[in-house]
Order: C-alpha cells, then structure tokens, then sequence
C-alpha cells in the first residue's frame, strides 16, 4: 500500500504509533511520579483537574471540532478559501477565549482551593494551571486546523513532542519541590504539563503556517508562504488571525457556533461532573468512616491509577477518532456514500477487537496489571471491574467521534448529560455506604460509559442510515 496515495491510512498510522510512544511514556512517567512524588501528591494534582477541565472547556468553546468539521466540509467542495477562513477564525476566536479563560482561572483560583476543594493543599497548582490553558487551547485548535486537512501525522508527533518534553520537567520539578511541602510538588507536576504544551504550540505553528499560503491538499506537503516586506512573524500573525468581532465575520462565527456550542456545553457538563467527583466523592468516602488523608489517596487511585489504565488501549482507538471526524465530513460532501459506510464499519470493528483484548487483560490480571505499572498493591478491585467498562469506553469514543462528522454535535452532548446524571447518581448511593466505597464510585462512572455509548450507537443505528440514502 502507497502510504502517500492514502494520506488518511498514513495519518491514523502515525497517530497509533505516536500514541503507543506517548502511552510508554506516560506508563513510565506515572509509574516514576508515583515513586518520587508520592501518592498524596498524585492525589493533590488530581484533584485539581476537574477544575483544569472545567475552565479548559471554556478556553476551547468547542472551536477545535469545529474547526475540522466546517474545514473538511470545505475541502470536500473544493472552496480552499472557505477552508482557510474557518481555520483563521478558528484561531482567533481561540486565543480570545483562552485568554478570557485564564485570566478568570487565575483569579478564582484560592476561592476554588478553600471553598470547593476539601484539601487547600491544592491552591498552588490552582495558581499554576492559568499558565497551562493558553498554550493548550492553542493547541487544540490547531490541531483542529491540521485534522481538517486530514494532516494527521503532524498531530501525532506534536502530542509526542508534548509528552516527551513534559514528563522529564514534571519528574525533575517535582522532587525539587517535594521538600516545600506535597502542595507544592503538585504546583511542580502543573508547571512541567506547561512546558509540554509550549513545545507542542511551538511545532503544530511551524507545521501550519503554509496553510494560509494557498490551496491546501489533504497529505501533501505544505511549505511556509513567502514573507513580504513584513517581517515573517508580523506576517504570520496578521494572516493567522482575523477581526472576529466585525460584521463580515459574523456569518462564519455564526456556523462555528451551532457546531461548537454543543461540544462547549458537553464539556462544561462534563467539567461540572468531574467537579462534582472531586467534591463529592472525598466527603462521602469520608462519612463512610475513611479519614480526609486516606479518601483522598483513594480518590487518586481511582482517576490518576485506575481509569488511566483503561484509557491506555485508547492508543488504537484514538486515532480512529481523530481521522473519522473529518473522513465522514469530507466524503459526505462529496456524496461517497460508499466510502463512509466502509469507514464506519472498519472504525468499530477496531474498536471492538481492541475492547475485548482489553477486557481480557482487565478481568484476568487485574491485580498484576497495578502492580507492574504503579507498583501499588490492592489496586486490583479498582481495575478487575474496567473489564466491564472498556466495550463501552472504546466503542462509544468512535461513536461520539463519528457523530461529530455528522455535525450532530448536539446529540453527543444530551447522550453526555444523561450518562452524567447517572453517575453522578449512583455516586451519591454508593460512595458513602461502606460496603462499597471507592469501588462504588468507579462502577458509577462504568454505569456512565455505559449508557453515553449505548445512546451514541443507537443514535448512529438511525442517523447514518438516514444521511447515506439522503447524500445518494
């Protein structure tokens, strides 16, 4: 197979591969920060994410899926202008939100470690994270911008760059600040993920600055537009972004919306749910008799041990992801049903085999499985039950993924909010019985990955049936 014929192939390939790196790496980078850093201070940073994810979600607006989407739609119907204008509006409207986003971070941050926290330990990496979500924003527009064009190879190495350069920083600052107190080893681990993003804005920049040049052409190879009399970096920065708040954008701002308000408000809900764990889950580990310490050690065996191991095998399921989103988008606009009916059957039967690998893998070593990548033991009855979970996880990532190249953005986000309630239901029925405390809590959040990815594939049963005899 010519792999530069089949730009789409290439780009999912390096994705798997820049993921199977970034998973070794990350394997590694957990099993060392458990080691040198501790569990309390795993558990501090932690708790710190819902938070991150929250205003992070804010800082993106969902603009990134948009991006892709609205781009490939373009390139489908050859209009190279209209792409290129969606992918500068993009960016723009990017970097006013994250700004926005950081600043409102930064001052809420102590309101959020001493009110809505049950550590205060937290306020310093609180105070660090601002620093974190304009590069990442950034970044994830894009990549958008790059997944558009179905350039897929340059997003794979950027999160590779990202990851390579984070974790030796993160190790590094956190054994060095270890000694001022757990708090402030966890502001460490949040300046180290800084440093990994500004490597990863500063090459996907590189990677698209011929973008604005000229017609751009999914897997061929872009070069930089020849600078003017301005100077390179003036020139970049006036092709790159545009005057959003005019009223000659305000059609194009228009259709970024509809697609990503959904996204925005799914996050945020899911922000808004991971805040709730984050709150929730110590206090009723504690009224089920735990002490403050040891609910928060066990919060961060659950979401900083247990879960990341489920999404360790999402390193062949991601790419698929990726690619799906403007695959379906560009092949619906140029009526190839066919294609997009190949496509989707190919993406979940990945997704299956690599779920019942996983599954496999979870139900039978659970215990090992701990053991050998943290070396914390007792983490088997936090990772056995991810056997049950991982169908649902993987299956529904395609699913969600390919609804958004549908540009039914607003179905993932109702399916997301009703997973969401459920969890955040059974949460409050089992975390704090003592029969089954933090294990309560992680069969919750499978009862969430359950009924999301049961919806988002019923929704695909009837959709996609729909739209390919309306394209024909």
């Amino acid at each position: 197979m010519d792999l530069r014929r089949r730009p789409l192939v290439a780009g999912a390939a390096a994705l798997l591969l820049a993921g199977i790196a970034n998973r070794l790496i990350g394997t590694l980078y957990r099993a060392l920060l458990v080691r040198v850093a501790g569990e309390d201070v795993v558990g501090l940073f932690q708790m710190t994410m819902p938070v991150y994810r929250i205003v992070a979600t804010l800082a993106t607006a969902g603009i990134p899926v948009a991006i892709a989407r609205l781009s490939a739609d373009a390139l489908g119907l050859r209009d190279y202008a209209g792409a290129r204008r969606y992918m500068r509006l993009g960016l723009s409207l990017t970097a006013a939100t994250a700004f926005l986003a950081s600043l409102f971070l930064f001052l809420t941050h102590r309101l959020w470690a001493y009110t809505v926290m049950t550590d205060s330990r937290t306020a310093a990496a609180l105070a660090v994270l601002p620093l974190l979500l304009f590069p990442a924003a950034l970044s994830s527009s894009l990549r958008g911008v790059l997944q558009g064009q179905e350039r897929l190879a340059p997003v794979a190495f950027s999160s590779f760059a990202e990851a390579a350069s984070r974790v030796p920083v993160v190790l590094l600052l956190a054994a060095l600040l270890l000694p001022l107190g757990p708090g402030w080893a966890a502001a460490g681990i949040a300046l180290g993920f800084v440093a990994g993003e500004a490597v990863s804005v500063a090459y996907l920049a590189r990677a698209v600055r011929g973008s604005w040049g000229g017609p751009p052409r999914p897997g061929a190879r872009h070069t930089a537009a020849r600078p003017g009399p301005a100077s390179p970096l003036a020139l970049r920065l006036t092709q790159a972004f545009v005057p959003f708040w005019t009223a000659a954008y305000r059609p194009l701002v228009r259709r970024l919306a509809v697609l990503a308000a959904p996204v925005l408000l799914s996050g945020v809900v899911n922000g808004i749910l991971g805040m709730i764990n984050v709150t929730v889950i110590p206090r009723q580990l504690i009224a089920a008799g735990y002490a403050p310490a040891e609910a928060t050690v066990l919060y961060g065996r659950l979401f900083g041990m247990a879960l990341p191991a489920l999404y360790m095998p999402m390193v062949a399921v991601h790419p698929l992801v990726h690619a799906s989103i403007p695959a379906v988008a560009k092949r619906l606009a140029e009526r190839r049903t066919g294609a997009v009916a190949r496509l989707l059957f190919q993406c979940l039967a990945a997704a299956a085999a690599v779920a019942a690998a996983a599954s496999f893998a979870f139900w039978r070593y659970g215990e090992e499985v701990g053991a050998l990548l943290y070396g914390v033991d007792s983490l088997g009855p936090l990772i056995t039950p991810l056997a049950f979970a991982a169908p649902f996880t993987y299956l529904g990532h395609i699913a969600s993924g390919i609804l958004y190249g549908l540009g039914r953005t607003g179905i993932v986000m109702v399916n997301a909010a009703a997973g969401s309630a459920l969890r955040l239901i059974l949460i409050y029925l089992l975390a704090g019985d003592p029969r089954w405390g933090i294990v309560g809590a992680l069969w919750a959040v499978i009862a969430d990955f359950a009924l999301t990815a049961a919806l988002d594939l019923g929704a695909l049963a009837v959709l996609v049936p729909r739209e390919l005899r309306r394209r024909r």
